[in-house]
């Protein structure tokens, strides 16, 4: 599995994605920018349609700093873990290494 992971990076296919946690998760290349949520009861890793923090490329923020890019991933329960809500089809769900 490894090996064919690593073929799929090497041919631009897929990308790696490490979430804070350090979990590794791969997903295919060029999908553009997007921001992750990942549920603490079910686990699975879900990319999310919009960025939260519409953070541009060139912004300054305090501090002086200016922003090249940015990745994020929020945490909580997705609709189908969340307790008392009806399960609904979560954002698309990526693969997990």
């Amino acid at each position: 599995m490894y090996r064919t992971l690593n073929l799929l990076a090497e041919g631009n296919r897929i990308q790696t994605v490490i979430l804070p946690d350090g979990q590794t998760c791969y997903e295919r290349s060029g999908m553009g920018h997007h921001d992750h949520f990942q549920c603490r009861r079910c686990k699975n890793v879900y990319d999310l349609e919009v960025c939260p923090l519409h953070l541009a490329k060139g912004t300054i923020i305090p501090g002086g700093y200016l922003v090249e890019d940015h990745e994020m991933t929020l945490y909580g329960l997705c609709p189908a873990c969340a307790p008392g809500k009806p399960a609904k089809k979560p954002a698309a769900k990526r693969a997990r290494g």
